[in-house]
Order: C-alpha cells, then sequence, then structure tokens
C-alpha cells in the first residue's frame, strides 16, 4: 500500500514538472514577449512614429534583420567570407548600425542605403558567392567569377563599416554641437 502511494505522489510530482510547470512557464513567456511588443510599440511612438509608420518600420526591420541572420548564417560555411569578416567587420557594423535605428527609429532614414541597398545586395552576393562554390567542375571561368564576388563583397563590407564609422561620428558632432550652443548660452547669460 505505501509503496503505491509513494509510486503515485513520485508520478503526480513528475508529471507536475513535465507538463504543468512548463505551460506555467510558456504562459509566463508568452506575456513576456506580449509586454516586450508592446514596449516596443510604446517607444516608437514616443519617437514620434505613428501606426502606419510602426508597421511599415517593422517590416523593413524584419527584412533587415533577416538579411543580417542569412549573411551570419553563411560565414561558418565559407571561409574566406569569414576572412573577410576578420579584416572588414562589415557585418558586425551592421548588426550596430541595426541595432541604432532599433533604438532610434529616426535613423532609418538617414540609414536607407544600408537598409534598401547595401544590405539586400550583400546578401545577393553572398547567396550567389555560395552558389558558385558549389559548381563543379571549377573551371577557370567559375574561378574568376568567385574572385569577382569575392572582390565586391570585401568592398561592400568595408562600405557598410565605414556607415557606421560614420554614423558615430555625426553621433559625437551632435553632441559636440549641443555643448557648443550651451557654452554660447551661458556666456550670454554672463553678459545679461
Amino acid at each position: 500500500m505505501w509503496k503505491t502511494i509513494i509510486f503515485l505522489g513520485i508520478a503526480y510530482l513528475i508529471v507536475k514538472y513535465l507538463f504543468l510547470d512548463k505551460k506555467e512557464n510558456n504562459n509566463k513567456l508568452n506575456n513576456n514577449i506580449k509586454k516586450s511588443k508592446t514596449n516596443k510599440i510604446q517607444h516608437y511612438k514616443e519617437k514620434g512614429l505613428d501606426d502606419k509608420d510602426i508597421d511599415i518600420f517593422r517590416d523593413t526591420m524584419k527584412e533587415a534583420r533577416d538579411n543580417i541572420k542569412y549573411w551570419n548564417s553563411q560565414l561558418p560555411t565559407h571561409e574566406k567570407l569569414e576572412i573577410i569578416e576578420e579584416q572588414t567587420a562589415g557585418l558586425e557594423s551592421s548588426k550596430k548600425i541595426f541595432q541604432a535605428i532599433v533604438e532610434e527609429p529616426a535613423e532609418m532614414t538617414k540609414e536607407n542605403d544600408f537598409l534598401y541597398k547595401d544590405l539586400p545586395n550583400m546578401v545577393t552576393l553572398v547567396k550567389k558567392y555560395g552558389e558558385l562554390t558549389e559548381v563543379r567542375p571549377e573551371t577557370q571561368e567559375v574561378k574568376m567569377e568567385l574572385a569577382e564576388r569575392l572582390y565586391y563583397i570585401n568592398k561592400l563590407s568595408e562600405r557598410i563599416t565605414k556607415n557606421y564609422q560614420a554614423m558615430l561620428i555625426d553621433d559625437v558632432d551632435e553632441i559636440k554641437h549641443a555643448l557648443k550652443d550651451k557654452e554660447v548660452e551661458e556666456k550670454v547669460e554672463e553678459y545679461e
């Protein structure tokens, strides 16, 4: 009898742990996701976006995120792409530009070339490079095409990194101007 009670108690704990706790955890996770989405939407509204702008923003950023994820997924499968990334940091810069746009949606208009040209072109180049690496036999023409793709991937990656660096410099310049304006105001007040 005691063995049966102990067995049923252990079985109950296992079932509760495996199924009920997971359901509660999933509900908590879903609530956190809903809160996170609500917080992001509220953040975008505070930054001056209306509902239509938010929809466009989210669609654009989803596409950019997918492009960055694809580019990132191809690095481990192609050694030469990893080497380019080590030298240029284009992918890392893309991630940072993406994050900056998410934090400050107004940056999206400044980063049109990145979002609508550079990033999609990089994905196209990386896809074509991947397809060409699988072509057999590897003829001289294929080798030349691979070299050309690598050249353009490298140049575009450098461009993205320069774009990110320019973004950082612009941020510093804005701070400098704000400080200078404040200093001028303080000096004017001294003479009043």
